[in-house]
């Protein structure tokens, strides 16, 4: 059975949430291979499923992060090395397995989160005009 989560656990995956569409939202100003980060990308994602109790296989968090399968498969065994995420045997399909955060993984992205917190670009105010003079830099 899942542990329950708490409304800080809840809390903390919508800023991630928020976290993940920023860096999303990168690829209409840049080529997305500019910032390539599988690893962390997958992190992020298990830690909003986590947070939701969803259960993520491997082929789910390749789409979730676009990354091909064989380069997600590599991360994955990088990350559980690491001792951030852990791969579950599905019992429904020897083929496919359940991936998730690790309790050192989640720890490490709640800790992240606070060490941000006095930094956090979402707390910047920034007019238009002081970014760039409302230039659209998607042209």
């Amino acid at each position: 059975m899942p542990e329950p989560r708490s409304s800080h656990d809840v809390e903390a995956a919508e800023i991630v949430s928020q976290i993940i569409r920023a860096r999303r939202a990168r690829t209409g100003l840049f080529r997305p291979e500019l910032f390539s980060d599988p690893a962390w990308d997958m992190l992020l994602v298990l830690f909003v499923a986590s947070a939701h109790e969803q259960i993520v296989t491997a082929t789910e968090l390749a789409g979730a992060t676009a990354t091909p399968i064989s380069t997600a498969i590599r991360w994955i065994d990088v990350l559980e090395g690491d001792g951030l995420l852990q791969r579950n045997s599905d019992p429904a399909s020897a083929r496919r397995d359940d991936v998730e955060l690790s309790v050192r993984g989640k720890a490490a992205i709640y800790q992240w989160l606070e060490d941000c917190k006095p930094t956090s670009f979402f707390t910047l105010q920034h007019s238009v005009d002081e970014l760039g003079g409302g230039c659209d830099f998607r042209k």
